[in-house]
């Protein structure tokens, strides 16, 4: 699934129409976090912060973005 299309259909369920959530990212930090799903780790926190909720666990998108990695047992 593309992931902006992903959190704008989690915003969309979430938030009244005129609302938006909004985050400022410069250069400097996009390269602090340039480490696998830093950037989206970072925008989700911001979402968080600004009362945005999800489900960390609903989603392996989501948990890879925060370190949850699940091992299936066979």
């Amino acid at each position: 699934m593309n992931t902006t299309g992903m959190i704008r259909g989690y915003m969309s369920k979430n938030m009244q129409a005129q609302e938006f959530i909004k985050v400022v990212m410069s250069m400097n930090l996009i390269k602090k976090l340039q480490s696998p799903y830093g950037v989206d780790r970072f925008l989700l926190q911001e979402f968080e912060k600004q009362g945005f909720k999800f489900d960390k666990n609903r989603s392996q998108y989501i948990q890879y973005c925060f370190g949850i990695y699940k091992m299936l047992m066979n």
